[in-house]
């Protein structure tokens, strides 16, 4: 078992994860969520979730709910950016308005690396 950190740039296929204690909130795991548009609602959903709960939180895609990283199937650069850019558009959408939407999330896109340091491309 490894713990991921905050800024952790890469994460081992198969490995299980602990997430790291430094990380405050809560958080989920998403195994079967590969499609860009299932992964921007559900995390509005959850976003919403954690501002109410004025804690925060963390969504990791590609963990299963063991926290074993399995990665997400298709994700290339494309549908990367389209991810980052929507979240930001559907936060600013919210209802009442979010102060300065932008600093109030961020997204991290981690390589999903296999033993020998390869990034696993599916």
């Amino acid at each position: 078992q490894m713990t991921y950190e905050h800024n952790q740039h890469a994460m081992l296929r198969g490995y299980v994860y602990h997430i790291a204690s430094s990380l405050r909130g809560k958080y989920k795991c998403f195994d079967n969520i590969s499609d860009v548009i299932g992964i921007i609602q559900t995390t509005e959903m959850y976003a919403n979730a954690f501002l109410n709960d004025n804690q925060g939180g963390v969504l990791f895609f590609g963990l299963d709910a063991k926290g074993t990283c399995i990665g997400l199937s298709g994700m290339n650069q494309t549908k990367r950016e389209y991810v980052q850019h929507n979240i930001g558009q559907r936060l600013s959408y919210f209802d009442p308005p979010l102060i300065d939407v932008e600093h109030l999330y961020h997204v991290d896109m981690i390589k999903v690396i296999d033993m020998d340091g390869f990034e696993f491309i599916d």
